[in-house]
């Protein structure tokens, strides 16, 4: 069978790698399908050049079919390791994938030869499908999902339908992994999608606006599992982990049941949570979760689709603090709606939660996404802000050669732009005052 090497183009956050989870449900994927697969993970390398070298020192002697997953905030540096690496070795079968390449698949073809093809939205039964046809010589025109050239055209499958049985998925190749590399806190999904439709975020699209679960009993094996290897702490990286509140009940009553000594993070919801659920989820060993506010402007939160107020999420961010010992919450500035006194009012909200002392606050300038409504709206009034140009959590500087690819096609990397938003400086200036209370 074909043997496929899978790179994680991604960047370590802090002192300890993040396990790949993506990539390991590819691998996950091929290996039940009888595919050799290798994972290699640009987090592992010496990152002492640019990112560009980093992620061709990580491609080096890879094997035929290479599948990159990566994030927006890497594509020009991806795009521009695989055109040099291509030159090396022009035999190479370069597929991407991730939430980075999916929604701008067809320029990637048109304008990086280096591309032989792109995975769209869910990548695991379309890659594995990929590479069972070109393993055989096949037909791969009937591939959902799946942008590709053919007769000096490009030509994009339907829409892949959505995995339904996530079990199936399961149980996750951890032992081709080095675990003891990676944080210690290892993420988990136990379900995809979100319903709500937030006009800012490219998760809808990516989804489509649908939930898929996996079962409590296929999940408590999972922790089960990482359990006897020694993981003590995890990380519920579901959108909406909250949702479905009789699914969260049953999973911490499982989890007390069974006694596992593992503490867990998850994402919360502001309208979703309420004290009979925070003791219930605190009791069964959450001791941090997520909010994702984005602003303390009603007028704003109405028009980003938020679907609760500014009310509800003092009370409920207050509430979370009862039971859960760590709170992030997270707030978005730079929209092209938001006047100063919206600002303000954000500013406001985030400086009063700060000073409750089990809450972190997190606040970020809005990201352009192509998929998402206010990309659609708001195109028109992007602008490249050099001084001030970083990747999407501000982590390194952007190179030359990168900086050359995000002028030439801004279609393709709107996310390294800004929208004109009223009153800029003055918001920069407040945010800038402020850093010290983000960063403790």
């Amino acid at each position: 069978m074909a043997k496929v090497t899978l790179v994680a183009a991604w960047l370590k956050s802090g002192e300890k790698a993040r396990l790949p989870l993506g990539v390991l449900y590819l691998a996950g994927e091929l290996l039940r399908r009888g595919h050799d697969v290798e994972i290699r993970d640009c987090q592992l390398e010496p990152y002492e050049a640019s990112v560009v070298d980093l992620i061709i020192h990580t491609l080096q002697s890879s094997t035929g079919i290479i599948g990159i997953s990566c994030m927006s905030d890497l594509l020009p540096a991806v795009l521009l390791a695989v055109t040099e690496y291509k030159k090396q070795s022009p035999k190479s079968v370069i597929v991407l994938g991730g939430p980075g390449p999916t929604s701008v698949a067809w320029d990637i073809l048109l304008h990086f030869p280096a591309v032989d093809y792109v995975v769209m939205g869910e990548g695991e039964v379309t890659l594995s499908e990929l590479v069972s046809e070109l393993e055989k010589g096949g037909d791969i025109e009937n591939i959902d999902g799946l942008c590709y050239r053919a007769d000096g055209k490009i030509h994009c499958g339907r829409q892949r339908n959505r995995i339904k049985d996530l079990d199936s998925l399961h149980p996750l190749p951890y032992s081709e992994v080095k675990m003891h590399l990676y944080s210690r806190t290892v993420p988990i999904s136990t379900s995809r999608g979100c319903t709500y439709g937030c006009s800012f975020c490219d998760v809808s699209a990516i989804w489509q606006r649908k939930l898929t679960k996996r079962s409590i009993e296929n999940v408590i094996a999972e922790l089960s599992a990482l359990s006897k290897a020694g993981v003590t702490r995890v990380s519920i990286v579901d959108d909406t982990f909250v949702l479905n509140r009789r699914r969260v009940r049953e999973f911490c009553r499982k989890l007390r049941e069974i006694q596992l000594p593992i503490n867990w993070h998850c994402n919360g919801r502001i309208n979703l949570v309420d004290a009979p659920l925070l003791e219930t989820m605190a009791s069964a060993g959450c001791s941090s979760m997520f909010f994702g506010v984005e602003s303390g402007s009603d007028a704003v939160l109405r028009r980003i689709r938020k679907g609760f107020s500014t009310a509800q999420i003092l009370d409920s961010i207050k509430l979370a603090t009862k039971y859960i010992p760590l709170v992030t919450v997270s707030f978005i500035w730079g929209f092209p709606f938001e006047t100063l006194s919206d600002f303000q009012e954000t500013r406001n909200l985030y400086l009063s939660l700060a000073m409750i002392e089990n809450v972190r606050i997190q606040v970020y300038e809005l990201t352009p996404f192509i998929s998402t409504p206010i990309y659609q709206e708001f195109s028109s009034q992007l602008y490249l802000d050099l001084e001030h140009t970083s990747d999407l959590n501000g982590r390194r500087s952007i190179s030359k050669d990168e900086m050359a690819l995000i002028k030439r096609y801004p279609q393709m990397f709107p996310n390294f732009y800004k929208f004109h938003t009223p009153h800029r400086a003055e918001k920069l200036e407040a945010i800038s005052a402020d850093r010290s209370l983000f960063e403790r």
